[in-house]
């Protein structure tokens, strides 16, 4: 084993032992110090790396402005996106205290873990590059020391709890974590830098956040790493074919045009926070029209001209989404109701629907669509 394999194995171990006496120590008997704990451990992993690895100063410097350029309008359009939905959704309060004191031991003890990892993963792979494997498994381990910070915000006893810590926790810290390493591994430790400290102490400074939900929640934060792979990845091809991009040209292309559609459409049509959403068919009450693993697209309608006998709805019963079609439309007292039946069920649903019970008109079958939704909502109980 060579010189440079010894200092690996025992970096990665000392890295490893800090997660499990977090994980069966410090979470149940210190977690009121873990914060600062941490903080403190991450300063001292960032001494060893300069230790062990040493540090070399990075020398590309046109890329590197380039980027940061690309990361702070990436940045701004996010919030300028979410903001804005939170007019749709909704805003919350923010959940800490925006008193002086705070604030300041909020920021301070993150910032510190954030330049202690931050300087160590560019020690680190500094020293690595010629080794994608070894870089690879010091970025687990990176995303593990932030995972564990939240993983008893989740209740992992059943299968809905895990699920959720996957979807919100665990895949966007893992697509995080390896963007931050390409980004550094490429350019150096500055627009990681800049990435994680914007993303993660804002929540500190703002009164009001949008009211996303778990699924917009998910996909802003996965979706905000992986654009911003996808663009530098392309400036940094430009640079090494010498290409100089000329940042304040726009970093868009044509051909990015569909797929920021595509990509807002299925924000919209999936949140159902819009006129119009996406549904996955669970059960076989609607054959041979709808087939399980189908999906269909709704209009919610709030006016009841708009349904008629014949059409396929969708209508809220005991916390589920039922598409069964009408059967009968009545009217009592200028109130209208409707009763319905699966086309595949042998007798009408014993409930009387109102306009407040329905959520929308069925305008668009789309086959086999929903069959993985299907599959992990069976999963997940």
């Amino acid at each position: 084993m060579g010189k440079r394999s010894i200092k690996n194995s025992l970096f990665m171990s000392i890295l490893l032992i800090y997660i499990l006496i977090y994980m069966f120590f410090l979470l149940d008997k210190l977690l009121i110090y873990s914060e600062s704990i941490t903080a403190s451990f991450c300063l001292l992993v960032a001494f060893i790396s300069f230790i062990l690895f040493g540090y070399q100063k990075d020398k590309k410097k046109y890329l590197k402005k380039n980027i940061l350029g690309l990361v702070i309008t990436q940045i701004i359009m996010y919030f300028v996106i979410i903001y804005s939905l939170g007019f749709l959704v909704g805003f919350l309060k923010n959940s800490y205290s925006l008193s002086v004191k705070t604030i300041f031991s909020n920021i301070f003890f993150n910032l510190i873990m954030i330049v202690g990892i931050e300087i160590t993963r560019y020690n680190i792979i500094n020293a690595n590059k010629d080794s994608k494997f070894i870089i690879a498994g010091y970025t687990l381990i990176f995303m593990l020391m932030e995972l564990m910070l939240f993983i008893g915000t989740y209740d992992l006893s059943n299968t809905f709890g895990i699920f959720r810590f996957v979807t919100l926790a665990f895949i966007p810290l893992l697509v995080k974590h390896f963007l931050l390493s390409y980004l550094t591994y490429m350019v150096g430790y500055k627009p990681s830098l800049l990435y994680r400290i914007v993303m993660e102490c804002y929540v500190f400074l703002v009164p009001l956040e949008p009211d996303l939900g778990d699924y917009l929640s998910s996909i802003f934060s996965i979706g905000l790493p992986f654009l911003i792979f996808v663009y530098s990845s392309r400036m940094i091809g430009e640079y090494e074919n010498g290409i100089e991009h000329d940042f304040s040209k726009g970093m868009f292309h044509l051909i990015d045009i569909p797929f920021y559609v595509f990509f807002i459409l299925l924000i919209c049509l999936i949140s159902g926070y819009f006129s119009y959403f996406i549904l996955g068919i669970g059960s076989q009450s609607m054959e041979p029209v709808l087939k399980r693993g189908d999906a269909v697209i709704v209009h919610k309608v709030n006016n009841p001209k708009e349904l008629q006998e014949g059409d396929i709805i969708v209508y809220e019963h005991d916390g589920l989404s039922i598409v069964h079609r009408i059967v009968i439309k009545t009217e009592k007292d200028g109130e209208f109701y409707f009763y319905t039946k699966g086309d595949g069920n042998n007798s009408s649903d014993d409930i009387e629907l109102s306009m407040k019970d329905i959520r929308g008109k069925v305008l668009l079958k789309i086959p086999y669509v929903a069959k993985p939704s299907i599959y992990i909502s069976n999963l997940i109980g």
